[in-house]
C-alpha cells in the first residue's frame, strides 16, 4: 500500500504528483501513503527531511548524500553538509519512521 518513487531532483518538475499518478496509475490507484525522495543538493532541508513536504498527498523529502566533496562541489563552496544516509520504516502502509545515520 506503499509507493515509493526515487528522483535525482536536479529538474524542477511543479506537479510531481500529478506525474506519478500519469506515468504509474496501478501503482498510484493501489497506494494510500506515497512518497518521493530526491536528491541532488546534497544537503538535508530538515522541513522535508523529518516531516516530509505534503504537495497533493505525496511526501517529498530532500535526502542528503553521503558522497565525499568533489572538484565541482569544492570551486562552488558547496563543502559544508553533513555526509547521511536516510532510512524509511513503514508499517501497514503508513511511515512508521525515518531516520538517518
Amino acid at each position: 500500500n506503499v509507493l515509493i518513487a526515487i528522483t535525482h531532483g536536479d529538474k524542477r518538475n511543479k506537479n510531481l504528483p500529478m506525474l506519478l499518478a500519469t506515468l504509474y496509475p496501478n501503482e498510484w490507484a493501489d497506494s494510500e501513503t506515497r512518497e518521493l525522495f530526491q536528491g541532488h543538493f546534497h544537503v538535508q532541508k530538515t522541513a522535508t527531511f523529518t516531516n516530509g513536504l505534503d504537495e497533493n498527498g505525496v511526501i517529498i523529502r530532500q535526502v542528503p548524500t553521503p558522497k565525499k566533496v568533489d572538484k565541482y562541489e569544492k570551486e562552488n563552496g558547496y563543502v559544508n553538509a553533513k555526509k547521511r544516509f536516510l532510512g524509511a520504516v513503514y508499517l501497514n502502509g503508513e511511515t512508521e519512521q525515518v531516520f538517518y545515520w
